[in-house]
């Protein structure tokens, strides 16, 4: 026969239901939470690595404009730091490639936007390249751009 004191602790082997979904309970709190913080982290960080890579032109484009004269035309784009341009007089100024691989696509999977611009207070010959974003809509909010004036 058992006494008492070995009975009860027999009895007492497991967790209770309550215990164990209070314990699921919070797991699932705290799951949220770690998740809600990765979303956004990653967004921040979609968003950091569209401005890094856009300043990364501007040394090719400086390049390119020291050479040539001017930088490239917006219909030429950002290709022209890759192919030379097909106006003769520009390609024997012309000393790239200016950029060794292939231009990136932005974090989102589209194209970088590029257009020779000039600033719309001194008139100064620059250029401007936007990504669009993560909504994909041009001129929006979440635009990243960098112009050169």
């Amino acid at each position: 026969m058992l006494t008492r004191s070995r009975q009860r602790k027999n009895d007492r082997l497991g967790f209770t239901l309550m215990e164990v979904l209070l314990v699921m309970a919070i797991l699932v709190i705290l799951g949220s939470i770690v998740v809600a913080s990765f979303t956004d982290i990653l967004a921040t960080s979609k968003e950091d690595a569209a401005k890094t890579q856009l300043q990364m032109f501007e040394l090719p484009l400086n390049n390119y404009q020291m050479h040539v004269g001017q930088f490239p035309s917006s219909e030429s784009g950002l290709e022209a730091l890759r192919t030379a341009p097909a106006d003769g007089n520009l390609q024997q100024k012309w000393r790239g490639p200016y950029l060794q691989k292939s231009i990136p696509t932005d974090p989102w999977g589209n194209p970088y936007n590029y257009e020779r611009a000039n600033d719309p207070q001194t008139n100064r010959s620059g250029y401007r390249i936007w990504s669009v974003g993560a909504d994909m809509s041009a001129d929006t909010d979440d635009d990243i751009t960098v112009t050169s004036y």
